[in-house]
């Protein structure tokens, strides 16, 4: 019984003493791009809406729609500047997508973009984009990569907000409505924010520097026009010394509100489903991606 017994108090002691090594706040400090950095994204998204059109009190159409889209992106950094990254060479390794309606799952089918490498650039505040001989994309992939690709040249919302700002473990802070709508990709369809919030849960030191696990919570609720709601739950994964992303996830139940037509003659669309987004990123410092470059020309 006394050894059990001391073996238990080992215990309690060991994990004791191990929580209370793990840092208990940190500091961001942001850093820029390298140029020649290689940024690996794996981009995992996944929508399903039951939608119902009405006018006046007649039901038009109930229909039960989804889409799931899968990417590998390769980007590497070719030019920075004040911070930011204002050029890339963008390769979708690969990229397919797939549409459900009427609750059948249709195939997987590739996307314009599969395969294909483009240049990414912002000039005097516009994104130009080309394919690797020079020439405009075809209109469906020009639209896929600028969706993608909005963010090269901008300045990093997420980092703006960390940079300089010390996190303690359990504290929850709000974060600007800007920076919701630009971590879930809805600049102009996100609806009127009710709650956004930064929790930070963990850090931890990894092979590939300290990292924040932040807890987050987004409520929107949709206004006339056209707009989604949603309550979103999700984490975020931060490295410490560099502001960079490493693991995004993010699900919950949506909503949607839309109006068109005359005012004689308008319609009303009203949908409700769920989301669910899933980005892995891993970074590559310029003389080790150099390295790998020509180990695959071999």
């Amino acid at each position: 019984m006394r050894l059990r017994l001391l073996l238990v108090a080992g215990v309690l002691l060991f994990a004791t003493t191990s929580r209370a090594a793990e840092p208990a706040r940190c500091r961001f400090v942001h850093q820029s791009p390298p140029v020649g950095q290689l940024v690996v994204q794996d981009v995992h998204f996944v929508l399903a809406m039951i939608v119902e059109t009405t006018q006046g009190e007649q039901t038009i159409e109930t229909a039960e729609e989804g889409v799931e889209r899968r990417q590998r992106r390769r980007l590497t950094v070719l030019e920075s500047s004040a911070g930011r990254t204002t050029k890339i060479r963008l390769t979708y390794v690969s990229a397919e997508q797939t549409r459900a309606a009427k609750g059948k799952v249709g195939r997987a089918d590739p996307q314009p973009v599969s395969g294909k490498t483009y240049f990414v650039e912002r000039v005097d505040g516009r994104l130009e984009i080309t394919d690797r001989n020079g020439k405009t994309p075809p209109a469906k992939e020009l639209a896929i990569v600028r969706q993608n690709m909005v963010g090269v040249g901008q300045p990093n919302p997420l980092a703006q907000f960390l940079n300089g700002r010390t996190f303690e473990v359990g504290r929850t802070v709000a974060f600007p409505e800007s920076l919701a709508r630009d971590l879930l990709g809805m600049q102009g369809t996100l609806g009127d924010i009710q709650t956004v919030g930064l929790t930070l849960k963990r850090i931890q030191t990894k092979s590939e520097g300290r990292q924040a696990t932040f807890d987050t919570v987004i409520e929107a609720r949709p206004v006339a026009g056209e707009s989604l709601g949603m309550k979103i739950d999700g984490q975020l994964v931060v490295e410490i010394d560099t502001c960079r992303v490493v693991a995004a996830t993010f699900s919950g139940p949506i909503t949607l509100l839309e109006t068109t037509g005359p005012p004689e003659a308008e319609q009303t669309v009203r949908g409700h489903g769920t989301l669910n987004v899933e980005v892995d990123t891993s970074y590559t410092q310029p003389r080790t991606a150099a390295r790998k470059r020509r180990s695959s020309r071999r």
